[in-house]
């Protein structure tokens, strides 16, 4: 039986929010792999922070809408960018 391991990753999306959360891989699987999968358009993260940034004056940040999830379905065509720090 291969075992679920989980993953630390950041996603900022298109319109600039960013998640922060766990996904489950299997095994040694890589993150681009789930990223890549062709038959799932969408990726699931566990324990998620959502950050909303809410208006940018004079390049810094005013205010931020954080709100955390147990688990949150990310559209796989508004990621711009992910990473596992």
């Amino acid at each position: 039986m291969i075992e679920k391991k989980r993953r630390y990753i950041h996603i900022i999306c298109n319109e600039g929010t960013t998640i922060k959360g766990f996904i489950d891989v299997l095994g040694e699987q890589k993150t681009i792999d789930i990223i890549n999968n062709a038959n799932e358009n969408f990726v699931l993260l566990y324990d998620a922070e959502i950050i909303q940034q809410a208006d940018a004056r004079s390049f810094r940040l005013i205010t931020k809408s954080i709100e955390i999830k147990s688990s949150v379905a990310v559209n796989k065509s508004v990621i711009k960018w992910i990473s596992e720090p």
